[in-house]
């Protein structure tokens, strides 16, 4: 075996037989060194391979990425997962069968860990939707393996109840079809259905009154009622706007609140504490905020392209657009800036 052959032996050195068996069955030719030390989990190896800047997202031939094989293992170190979203491991690059790192997460044991990575995931964007060959979400797997704190977080990120899976069956069906073997799962799942639907979400009013029949869950029903009569009468700053409108409102339509700087003061003042609400109101703020820097730079880029248009216009153009549109406006204004 030459130098070079044998150089990724020596960098992983954690188990060299299994080092040597990957390179025996061909698979080390689909593998980059960041494959070896994160399918091994070894920590010194993934640190200083991340120093040398490389590649994160390359793919072997089961189009595993470094990532994917990193929460193949069970999760223990959230430090080195936080190294690798910065290095640029993009959360959702899914494998031959579809599987993204939620997917793969949802597959693991639940622990605090589990639940640290996954918080740590949806941070870094990852697509708590997204779809595997077999039509499963993260959500419909979280629910299978009875992860009560998985499901938790991926409900509270915006994950949905209605994806049908290949039988036809809905996320919340499943729950409701096991939830004799995995009751916390089915009460974490039935407070997040009352919740979406005094949000205004879709849900589907039989299970809604499938799942009330529950008494613990109509004593919930109750208390959203009550916390939501609070915050239709709480107000935002000065303003008119009461924190119901914006807990209800569109992200666009919440980033235009937020152009009052009250409510921008107030929404950064609230306090969610043992709010039902609060995750969801911080969540929409948090996304409300990103559009809101992103409107700032796109309306003004607007109006130096299309200096006459009028504002009612302008207010409406920028409606349809996203984060990126805003950035590619700022550059187009830029660049007619510099050539006139």
């Amino acid at each position: 075996m030459s130098r070079f052959e044998s150089w990724p032996f020596t960098i992983i050195g954690n188990s060299l037989n299994k080092i040597r068996g990957l390179y025996y069955t061909g698979q080390y030719l689909f593998e980059t060194p960041l494959h070896l030390a994160c399918s091994q989990a070894n920590i010194r190896c993934i640190e200083g391979i991340l120093a040398l800047k490389p590649n994160t997202n390359m793919q072997n031939r089961m189009m595993l990425t470094p990532l994917n094989l990193f929460l193949n293992r069970p999760p223990q170190n959230e430090a080195i997962l936080r190294k690798l979203l910065d290095a640029g491991a993009n959360p959702n690059i899914a494998d031959a069968y579809g599987y993204s790192s939620l997917h793969t997460l949802a597959l693991q044991p639940e622990t605090d860990k589990t639940r640290i990575f996954a918080r740590l995931l949806v941070e870094y964007k990852a697509n708590v939707n997204s779809l595997n060959i077999f039509k499963e979400t993260p959500l419909n797997m979280a629910i299978d393996k009875g992860n009560e704190g998985l499901v938790d977080i991926l409900l509270e990120s915006g994950a949905s109840i209605n994806f049908p899976d290949m039988s036809g069956r809905t996320q919340m069906e499943i729950a409701l079809a096991k939830r004799s073997r995995h009751p916390r799962v089915f009460k974490t799942m039935s407070k997040h259905l009352i919740i979406r639907y005094y949000c205004g979400f879709p849900v589907n009013l039989r299970h809604l009154k499938e799942v009330l029949n529950s008494k613990t869950c109509r004593t919930f029903k109750k208390r959203c009622e009550e916390e939501l009569q609070q915050l239709e009468s709480r107000r935002a700053g000065d303003s008119t706007v009461t924190f119901y409108d914006i807990l209800v409102s569109s992200t666009h339509e919440a980033a235009r609140f937020l152009f009052n700087i009250n409510i921008l003061v107030s929404l950064q003042e609230f306090d969610k504490g043992e709010s039902i609400f609060g995750s969801l109101l911080m969540k929409k703020f948090k996304e409300a905020l990103e559009r809101f820097h992103g409107l700032q730079i796109g309306i003004v880029a607007v109006r130096k392209i299309f200096p006459f248009l009028p504002v009612t216009c302008i207010d409406k153009l920028v409606e349809y657009l996203d984060i990126d549109d805003f950035f590619n406006l700022h550059e187009c204004s830029s660049f007619r800036s510099q050539i006139l």
